[in-house]
């Protein structure tokens, strides 16, 4: 079975989309395990034996990257400009994303529209399966 096969998906476009300062995701490459690595779930200890692991082996794991703020910024612009109609909608998202804390705002006026709920979940998973496959093929895994 290959490690492609193995792999879960999902669950590294998870990893990718996971905003907290705190976390880091890594794929080990001999099992398709993803090892979130994290001081808030794993003691200093734990964390500097894990870090000694990978030291010794350091091609068997590949760091799955965070997606930037700015591009998940971006995807909210693009949605906004490219995808909704309704022009209120439209100039109420816009005017979201240039405030200071743009995702709250945006997902409410979102969350508020039921038929542009599920548009904007279909936009952001084509968006972050393009990351994936971009990811997977960078390194050797599609």
């Amino acid at each position: 079975m290959s490690l492609s096969s193995k792999l879960d998906k999902m669950a590294i476009v998870r990893s990718m989309e996971d905003g907290s300062p705190d976390s880091r995701y890594l794929l080990d490459q001999n099992t398709g395990e993803i090892l979130h690595l994290s001081s808030k779930t794993m003691s200093a200890s734990e964390l500097m034996s894990f870090q000694e692991k990978v030291k010794k082996e350091p091609d068997r794991y590949i760091p799955i990257p965070r997606t930037p703020s700015e591009e998940k910024l971006r995807d909210m612009e693009l949605f906004a400009q490219q995808v909704v109609k309704d022009k209120k909608l439209q100039e109420k998202l816009v005017l979201a994303l240039r405030g200071g804390n743009a995702f709250r705002p945006f997902m409410d006026a979102i969350d508020a529209n039921p038929q542009e709920k599920e548009n904007w979940k279909k936009f952001k998973l084509t968006r972050v399966s393009r990351r994936l496959e971009i990811f997977l093929k960078e390194n050797g895994l599609l």
